[in-house]
Parts: structure tokens; sequence; C-alpha cells
């Protein structure tokens, strides 16, 4: 057998136990997770699961890593296709890139047990880059639709974990309604997963609150705060 030939096995092989070792982390989470399940899970000796990848703890940091730097590589592909584009083109854009890091359910729960449990393997470096990707992309649309005039002063940041969180909640509740129930009605106008249909819906909803109306300088959203804020303050008694 030649080099190549070697190293293409080789690869083919931790590719296919990375891929069983990524469903076990995703339905028991890293404690429950034993080598053992890893290994049966890939129809490897545990021997050979050791030879390929080695223990539990470098195959779930792996695993984080692989995940972080595909979103991260995600997002950077939006700045680079869509740079060229209007603001409200590329709001549109951004808000599908977010929708799609929540389109796998493998990837939703091992993030979510990983921060729930602390955080222990989510390396720092490849967050702060996550989170600076994001505010980036949201802070020049901002910039750019502030000079025009069509866009008001919102948190881009705020913004970003906002999109994240809804089409995280989503997935989750979307299944778990009873059929004739009024929100699964709703629901079913969208369907259950991450649909084109649901990235336009978030896309039309978040304009309508950040985006001023004609003749008026602040978005619903800011007016909304405004009123809130009125009621909070304690009436002035001369």
């Amino acid at each position: 057998m030649s080099r190549d030939s070697i190293k293409k096995r080789r690869k083919e092989r931790i590719s296919h136990i990375m891929k069983h070792a990524k469903k076990v982390f995703a339905e028991s989470g890293y404690a429950m997770a034993s080598t053992n399940k890893i290994a049966e899970a890939a129809g490897v000796s545990k021997r050979s699961m050791y030879y390929y990848v080695g223990v539990k703890e470098h195959i779930y940091r792996l695993i984080i890593d692989g995940i972080l730097s595909e979103i991260n590589h995600n997002l950077k592909r939006v700045t680079t296709c869509c740079d060229h584009l209007p603001a409200k083109d590329r709001l549109y854009y951004i808000i599908s890139a977010i929708a799609q890091i929540t389109k796998d359910d493998e990837v939703n729960s091992i993030l979510i047990r990983e921060m729930v449990s602390g955080e222990e393997f989510l390396p720092r470096q490849a967050i702060r880059e996550l989170t600076d990707g994001i505010n980036e992309l949201f802070s020049d649309i901002f910039q750019q639709s502030e000079q025009m005039g069509t866009v008001s002063n919102i948190d881009p940041m705020v913004l970003g974990v906002m999109i994240q969180a809804f089409f995280l909640h989503w997935k989750t509740i979307a299944r778990h309604l009873p059929g004739d129930s009024a929100g699964n009605k709703r629901i079913s106008m969208y369907a259950e997963d991450i649909t084109g249909a649901l990235v336009d819906e978030v896309y039309r909803i978040i304009k309508m609150i950040a985006v001023p109306q004609t003749g008026n300088q602040h978005s619903r959203l800011e007016r909304a705060a405004f009123e809130v804020e009125k009621y909070r303050k304690p009436s002035q008694i001369n």
C-alpha cells in the first residue's frame, strides 16, 4: 500500500470516529460519553480509537474547536461575499448565516451542554472571535445605515444574541407543541426546522423594530423603551 493510500485511509478512519463521537457527545454529554460508547458507536476497538484520535478529552476538544471554527468560517464568508451589498440586504444574509448555525442539532446540543456545565472546554479565543465577528457584522451594517438615516442606534451584540436565541428556542419548542394548539398552527406555517420562510419572518421583524418609521427619528423599539422608562420613574411630588 502506498504512503498516500495509508494517509488517506487514516484520515477516513479519524473522520469516521469523530463523526460518531460527536453524535455520542450530543446525546450523552461529556460526562456520560464513555470511551466504550464512542468506540461502540464507531464500530472500532478502544485500542484502535486511542491510536487514531486519542483519549476522550482530546476528542471532545477537537470537536469543540471544529464547531467553533466552522461557525467563524461561515460568518467570515458572509463578510466576503456580501460586503458590496446594501445594508438591508447584508442584514438578511447575516440573519441567514446565524440561522444556519442553529440547524445542526448535534452542534446545538454540544454547545448548550457545554455552556450549562461551566464552559470548561470552550476555547476563550474562539468564543471571542465568534462574538467579535457577529458584533462587527452588525456594526458595519448599522454604521452604513445610520449615515443614510435609515436605521436607529441599536446595540449590535444584543441584536446578534437575540437572533441566535430565537432560532435555538424555535427548534426547542416547535417539536413539543400539541398538534391542535394555537402555537402549533402558527409553527406549521414555517415548519419545525429552520427554513427560509422563518428567516424571512425574522428579517421582517428585525426591520420593523429597528428601522425608523417615515417622519420619525426613533425606531419602534426605542419608542417602546421610552414608554416603559416613563412608568419606571417615580412621580415627582412638589
